[in-house]
C-alpha cells in the first residue's frame, strides 16, 4: 500500500505534470548540472538510474554524455518516479532513437519491488535522485536500498537537498507538521548543514563529497510572502506572523486550519522565525542547495 506521503506526491505532481519544465527555470538549470557534479563524466554507454525522475529533465540532460546515438547493447537508462502525469510527459519527449529509455511508475522508496529493475543490482554506472530526497519518509533507508543498484566500487549516486538558509518558510512549516498534526510534504529536520548528507551517505557505505551551489533565483518552493519593504528573500524577524499568514493560506494542510486553530501554530512560527535572524534582525533566505555525490565503496 502507498504511503500518504507517496500518495500525496503522486496528486501533487500529477498536477504540475504539464508546467513543470516552464513553470520557472529552476528545474531544467538544476538538471543541466547535474552531470557536471560528476567528475570525471560518465563515460558513453554508461547505465543510468534516474530516481524521481518525472519529466525525465535530468534522464535527458545526461544522454548527451552516457547515449548521445541511442543505446548500446546491454545500456540500461531508467527513470522511475511515482508520478503517472509527469511521466507521461517524459515518454512525450522519447525521440525513436531514444525509444529503449524506461520511464516507470513505482514508488522510489521500494525498489525491491519495481519488476524492470529486477537482477540489475549492480549494473549502474550513475543513480540520481535531484529535488525529492526531503520528500520522502526515511531518505536514509532509501539510499541504503538504492545503492545496491551501483556498480561496485565505481558506481555514483547524485543527490540533492536544500541549504539550511534556502525555503525557510517550508522548513519551518515542515518542523510544525508533527506537533499540530497536518499532513504536509517534506522532511528537513535532519539537515543542519553539508555534513547532515554527508553523513547520511556515508552510513549507507558511500564514499562522499558535498558541495553547496551558488543561489538559485527562481526556486518553486521559494518563501513568496513579501516583506515590508516589498523585497523577496529579506523580512524583518518580527514578520513572522506574516509570513505564516500568507503560507498557511496554500501550503498542504495549513490552509485547511480555521482561523481558532491557527493561532497556536502562527505563535511557533514566530518563534522559530526569530530565530532565523542575524545580528541586524534580518531573516535573509538563499535559494542554495546541498550536492552529495557518493562512491559505492
Amino acid at each position: 500500500m502507498a504511503s500518504t506521503s507517496s500518495s500525496s506526491s503522486a496528486t501533487l505532481y500529477n498536477s504540475r505534470a504539464s508546467t513543470y519544465d516552464t513553470q520557472t527555470s529552476f528545474h531544467s538549470c538544476l538538471a543541466s548540472l547535474y552531470p557536471t557534479y560528476l567528475s570525471p563524466p560518465p563515460p558513453t554507454g554508461s547505465s543510468l538510474l534516474d530516481l524521481a525522475c518525472g519529466t525525465g529533465l535530468v534522464t535527458f540532460a545526461f544522454l548527451p554524455l552516457v547515449a548521445p546515438n541511442g543505446l548500446f547493447s546491454g545500456q540500461k537508462v531508467i527513470g522511475v518516479d511515482i508520478s503517472k502525469g509527469m511521466l507521461d510527459f517524459a515518454r512525450s519527449k522519447l525521440s525513436l532513437e531514444q525509444e529503449g529509455i524506461k520511464f516507470i511508475e513505482h514508488n522510489i522508496e521500494s525498489l525491491d519491488s519495481v519488476e524492470e529493475l529486477k537482477g540489475l543490482e549492480g549494473k549502474f554506472d550513475v543513480t540520481t535522485c535531484a529535488s525529492a530526497l526531503v520528500l520522502l519518509d526515511n531518505p536514509g533507508a532509501a539510499i541504503r536500498n538504492w545503492v545496491k543498484y551501483l556498480k561496485p566500487k565505481s558506481g555514483r549516486l547524485v543527490v540533492d537537498v536544500p541549504g539550511t538558509k534556502s525555503m525557510l518558510g517550508l522548513k519551518i512549516l515542515g518542523g510544525m507538521k508533527e506537533d499540530f498534526g497536518v499532513e504536509m510534504l517534506g522532511e528537513r529536520r535532519w539537515i543542519s548543514g553539508p555534513e547532515s548528507l554527508k553523513d547520511l551517505m556515508e552510513s549507507a557505505g558511500l564514499a562522499t563529497e558535498v558541495l553547496e551551489t551558488e543561489a538559485f533565483g527562481d526556486v518553486p518552493a521559494r518563501t513568496k510572502v513579501l516583506g515590508q519593504g516589498e523585497k523577496e528573500a529579506v523580512w524583518g524577524v518580527e514578520e513572522g506572523g506574516r509570513v505564516f499568514d500568507g503560507l498557511a493560506l496554500v501550503i498542504g494542510g495549513w490552509k485547511e486550519l480555521d482561523e481558532k486553530k491557527k493561532e497556536e501554530p502562527r505563535r511557533v512560527f514566530e518563534e522559530r522565525w526569530r530565530g532565523e535572524g542575524d545580528e541586524e534582525g534580518v531573516v535573509r533566505e538563499e535559494g542554495r542547495l546541498y550536492i552529495g555525490v557518493g562512491i559505492w565503496k
